[in-house]
């Protein structure tokens, strides 16, 4: 958890995470480094993240210029830069209580930068009561906050040092401790498994559903498997618009040389954007090893390494996409897989209309047990966590394409 330094400037704030996971029966240690250095008030100055886990890492560092964060991620020895604009002054989490007295069953708002997602978030938190808490053999006098981020109620009990001792959420807890004993009491879960959703009746053969019927939270949705269209709708690249889905983006490095002549020699001369998505889609298909990976995925990185899960199939198809001018979005959803519906990703493409393909399947378009929840950048992608425990799906109706 985090420890704060005062310096004449302001404070630097040090918190460091470790914990242990499972993913799809593949366990891994987790640790997160975050540093930031902040004004007097709290207000974030500069911020350093440091992720690392068994098969990936991620280093992304920024820094406030008036109202711009400046971020750089570095993959390698190549560091790329992206411009966060930032509506008002975010603060670093919860450590300005140091500096404050807060009012009991009052609310105030709160703006920080989420790493998780890239983005400055906004909250409103209420200031419950002020209690006791003990941990281990210590005891600490503590606001207890209650907030929700992404849709997730939190209770967080924060110090008056500007400590985070403990936060409770409807699928988690976490408790203040040191490394070494924090590591010695966890017992890795598998969070796949643990948030798939249970449904009433199995779908033989589900890739070759070209139909389906559900009921999810009382809402009945019916999906049906997209046609591609029989000519060419253009001729890559695109030009008539959709210029934020042509652009690089953090974690989908569109620009880089190395994306764009792997997608250069993938498509060879072919100009026809279905058939160039057919050969990018199998070529991300063919080439990634399919590995449950926890970490933020990078398209770069996915390229380098060659491994990954459907996260890491996502962005690197997006950017391969966006090199050679194909309009492309990452889709969050659900797919179904022996029983249970699953969190999944994948792309929608723009060919002529708006087109899902599925690179960790190798699916061009997609069946229809698909089911998308959001659609749009990293920002919009972590919104999947609100849906979390919240979701419960009936199959109501499925069928199969004549020729399947």
């Amino acid at each position: 958890m985090d420890t704060i330094i005062p310096e004449d400037s302001g404070y630097i704030i040090r918190d460091n995470i470790s914990f242990k996971i499972s993913f799809m029966g593949h366990p891994d240690k987790v640790d997160l480094r975050i540093i930031c250095e902040t004004e007097k008030d709290f207000s974030l100055k500069k911020i350093d993240i440091l992720f690392s886990c068994k098969r990936m890492s991620f280093h992304v560092f920024g820094e406030v210029k008036g109202k711009r964060l400046i971020l750089k991620r570095r993959i390698g020895k190549k560091v790329f830069s992206y411009v966060l604009f930032l509506k008002e002054k975010p603060y670093a989490g919860f450590s300005f209580i140091a500096v404050k007295d807060l009012d009991i069953k009052k609310s105030f708002n709160l703006s920080f930068f989420d790493p998780a997602s890239m983005a400055q978030r906004n909250i409103t938190v209420k200031v419950v009561s002020k209690e006791d808490v003990k941990i281990k053999d210590a005891e600490y006098k503590a606001y207890k906050l209650r907030t929700e981020l992404l849709g997730n109620p939190l209770d967080i009990w924060v110090d008056e040092k500007g400590r985070i001792l403990k936060i409770k959420a409807k699928a988690f807890s976490i408790i203040r401790s040191d490394p070494e004993s924090a590591m010695k009491n966890i017992v890795a879960s598998d969070v796949y498994k643990m948030i798939a959703i249970e449904t009433n009746r199995k779908i033989p053969d589900p890739r070759k559903v070209s139909y389906l019927k559900v009921k999810i939270n009382q809402r009945i949705i019916e999906i049906r498997k997209e046609k591609l269209p029989e000519n060419p709708p253009y001729l890559i690249p695109y030009k008539d618009g959709l210029r934020e889905y042509l652009l690089p983006e953090f974690n989908i490095e569109s620009n880089s040389e190395l994306i764009r002549k792997t997608a250069e020699r993938i498509i060879q001369k072919e100009r026809d954007p279905v058939k160039v998505t057919k050969k990018i889609v199998n070529w991300v298909y063919r080439n990634l090893e399919k590995r449950p990976t926890f970490s933020f995925p990078s398209a770069l990185e996915t390229l380098k390494k060659k491994v990954g899960d459907c996260n890491e199939h996502a962005v690197l198809t997006a950017a391969l996409l966006r090199a050679v001018g194909i309009p492309n979005r990452i889709c969050i959803g659900l797919i179904y897989l022996e029983g249970k519906f699953f969190y999944h990703a994948w792309n929608m493409v723009y060919l002529g209309k708006w087109i899902q393909v599925d690179s960790t399947l190798n699916q061009v378009p997609v069946d229809a047990t698909h089911i998308m929840l959001f659609c749009g950048n990293i920002a919009d992608q972590a919104k999947i966590t609100g849906k979390i425990g919240r979701l419960k799906i009936e199959v109501v109706d499925y069928s199969y394409d004549k020729a399947d």
